[in-house]
């Protein structure tokens, strides 16, 4: 069953001419779509593709519809990505409509019901401690949050303070003295100890709605960890092993924890995952829960001994109903969120013993990832038609995939990754496309070891009838690759590494390649995006069959993808495409927004600052990637995105309108918005004397608020919509522009 939501997204191109300026709105719209099929290798059908991929997730349950029946929620903390799965008759059902009903979360993200009204509430990172976020479905019949707090409190022996968490780790929120209300069990300030934040809500009010903590053991467990690797530490020895370096840095920081009562005694146990380390260790408690000490006999294999859990790094376990029998399974997946640590894989164990008594029986190590685009640690779609059927076809390459990780005599974990090419041909028709994987090892990149954050583009650059293909890299390099095959049945070898000679382009790092004919003399060009953010030109000085490419620019019209809200590096990912016989940069980028640039025939002058396509970030993620082309043949342009966790989403184009505008019309329309970011109300000013329309847009493209403004009236109250970004529509029968501008809600 296909299921749609809408996505809105403007794009504003001036385009610079030598006597006259004209302004041209674009206005892209799309859906996200997941009606094509996309097949694996062997002919099955993926149950849900285009879900953009899974790296280092956190699993919840929560009832998503209101059936009364608990589904899945996902959280991504690299790229701060949200998915939603409906349980359906014991089938998973990707539901990416419930998405944009979720607040922006950041690094952590547990459901739990803290009030017991039925309704899982939301637990995530706040600045070194835990926001929560209220579940208010009970009240308004639908999912929606508000704000509870933005920072958890707790009494560390009469001092009030926040309740600490670091970014890094994941706690334990559980009801540990079986009271009623949430406790929570998290590691110091030094990262070694455990610390008990027990709720008083109940002794206090009777009721568990309240979230006052208090400090009700500092060293809970009775052990500690070590500073520099995952020994466990009993007793009093945890006073007399060296907490800080020599440099005085503690070099520990990152561990989950997660506590249940594995063996029925009524006492807690412990699982900790360590940053650096693979395995899970399961620690018994021997005592109470409040003054919990564990046994020091230690199961560094758990679950068991067959199939004991081995994910690199800092793996983290989820106790919940996957299955829907009414029994807890595990789910297993890695923490880490640090650059190549990941080898993407989620370990789903079936509990086939109790609830009080569980045994988990490995059932995947692939969970979810089985039945979507996956290809990696991060994901670069290109598509091209490389068999010449007419049919263009899709190529997804990856940062990078996990070959193997060791420890050396520091105990700092080294990991060896390496890229491939996932290249799934389009078995369907012009109008239909479906997708079929046939090789996730395309031109055999897996055999060359040192290539990393591969990136390719195809283009006969010696007129031969057959594309060749190039590949840039993390280090810099772009690496020459020839069809030796034929067109129909295409065999891809190395010709020339570090092919395009140039002496600082290794500099760059992280390069994307693009061909496309900027001056239309009849030969491929080059633009190449970097970790920069920026663009390098290069120039086909040669002949259709002896191409010579000459760097002409190394920051190409002065323009760039970083946001540093979100880094100082932009990781540009050109696009290129043709519209009305211009030629258009399309750019992804570290923040997850999609750049556009507009080119005229004078490429020299041809670029202006971009707009940005604010698509949503809780689907899409960092580091974005995309492929554009009429998949479907229907007249307008679609959309694949590619982003960090390994990926693909698919929206599909519904139509593009172009609205000419005068530009004094636009520069005359003084209109501001303030304050921005806001809480409350918002106000919007303007020269104009007419009454001006508005409309809020949310993320998914729907309309949640809209109305008419004028001079003495030019509040607009805004404190029923959720926190997170949303886009204002400003517009006056008085003119034909129209103005959008970003809305940030707190």
């Amino acid at each position: 069953m296909s299921r749609l939501f809408f996505i809105f997204i403007l794009l504003n191109i001036f385009s610079i001419k030598l006597v006259f300026c004209q302004n041209i709105s674009y206005y892209y719209t799309f859906n996200y779509n997941d009606s094509i099929e996309v097949y694996d290798s062997t002919g099955n059908k993926l149950d849900f593709p285009w879900t953009g991929g899974m790296n280092f997730c956190q699993f919840s349950e929560i009832d998503l519809d209101g059936d009364g029946n608990n589904d899945l929620f996902v959280f991504d903390r690299y790229g701060n990505r949200i998915l939603t799965f409906l349980k359906k008759d014991g089938n998973l059902i990707f539901a990416p409509e419930y998405i944009h009903l979720f607040p922006e979360l950041k690094y952590i993200a547990l459901l739990r019901d803290y009030d017991l009204d039925g309704d899982m509430d939301i637990f995530s990172y706040g600045y070194t401690g835990i926001s929560v976020y209220k579940n208010l479905m009970k009240q308004t019949g639908k999912l929606q949050f508000e704000l509870k707090t933005n920072q958890l409190l707790s009494d560390y022996n009469g001092m009030l303070l926040n309740l600490f968490v670091t970014y890094a780790d994941i706690p334990a929120i559980i009801d540990i003295d079986d009271d009623g209300d949430l406790d929570i069990v998290a590691f110091s300030v030094l990262a070694d100890k455990l610390y008990l934040h027990k709720n008083v809500s109940i002794e206090k009010y009777g009721v568990p709605d309240s979230l006052e903590y208090i400090v009700a053991n500092d060293f809970w467990g009775d052990i500690c960890e070590g500073q520099d690797n995952n020994e466990i530490i009993f007793g009093s020895n945890c006073n007399n092993k060296k907490q800080l370096k020599a440099d005085n840095q503690i070099n520990h920081v990152g561990s989950t924890v997660t506590i249940y009562d594995f063996n029925g005694d009524g006492k807690k146990d412990l699982l900790l995952g360590d940053v650096d380390y693979p395995n899970i260790v399961l620690l018994t408690n021997e005592t109470d829960n409040i003054n919990a000490k564990m046994s020091k006999t230690i199961d560094y294999k758990f679950p068991n001994n067959n199939n004991p859990i081995d994910i690199y790094s800092n793996p983290a376990c989820y106790i919940l109903n996957v299955d829907s029998d009414s029994l807890k399974d595990l789910l297993v997946c890695a923490s880490d969120g640090a650059s190549m640590k990941n080898n993407n894989k989620i370990y789903y164990y079936k509990n086939t013993g109790t609830n009080n008594i569980p045994s988990y029986n490995l059932q995947s190590k692939q969970f979810l990832l089985d039945k979507t685009i996956d290809v990696g640690e991060g994901s670069f779609p290109v598509s091209y038609d490389i068999n010449n059927d007419g049919l263009i076809d899709l190529f997804i390459s990856n940062s990078g995939l996990h070959r193997e990780s060791y420890l050396d005599s520091n105990s700092i974990l080294h990991s060896v990754f390496y890229s491939t090419i996932s290249f799934y041909k389009n078995i369907g028709t012009k109008a239909n496309p479906a997708f079929k994987l046939i090789t996730k090892d395309f031109a055999n990149l897996s055999l060359h070891e040192d290539l990393i954050n591969a990136y390719p583009a195809f283009g006969d650059i010696d007129n031969d009838g057959k594309a060749e293909l190039i590949i840039g890299d993390l280090k810099g390099t772009i690496d020459l690759y020839k069809n030796t095959g034929t067109i129909t049945n295409p065999n891809y070898q190395l010709i020339e590494q570090n092919w395009i000679k140039s002496s600082n382009l290794s500099s760059y790092r992280n390069l994307t390649p693009a061909f496309c004919d900027f001056n239309s003399d009849g030969v491929l060009d080059l633009i190449i995006g970097n970790k920069n953010g920026t663009f390098l030109y290069f120039k086909n000085k040669g002949t259709k069959s002896n191409p010579v490419f000459e760097l002409q620019s190394s920051k190409f019209g002065n323009i760039s993808t970083v946001d540093t809200d979100y880094s100082y590096f932009g990781y540009s990912v050109p696009c290129i495409i043709k519209d009305e016989n211009k030629n258009k940069i399309f750019s992804g980028s570290y923040s997850g927004n999609i750049y556009a640039f507009n080119i005229i025939n004078d490429i020299n002058d041809g670029l202006v600052e971009p707009d940005t396509f604010f698509i949503a970030n809780k689907i899409n993620g960092y580091q974005s990637s995309i492929a554009l082309y009429d998949f479907d043949n229907n007249g307008f342009l679609d959309m694949i995105i590619g982003n960090y966790a390994g990926g693909v989403n698919y929206y599909k184009g519904i139509k593009n309108v172009k609205q000419n505008i005068k530009k004094t019309d636009i520069n005359n329309c003084q209109i501001s918005l303030f304050p921005n970011p806001a809480t409350t109300d918002i106000f919007v000013k303007s020269n104009l004397n007419s009454t001006i329309h508005y409309e809020i847009i949310n993320l998914m493209g729907e309309i949640i608020k809209k109305g008419d403004i004028n001079s003495s009236q030019n509040k607009i109250n805004i404190l029923n919509l959720q926190i997170g970004i949303y886009i204002i529509k400003l517009y006056s029968n008085e003119t034909k522009g129209i103005l959008f501008k970003k809305l940030i809600i707190i």
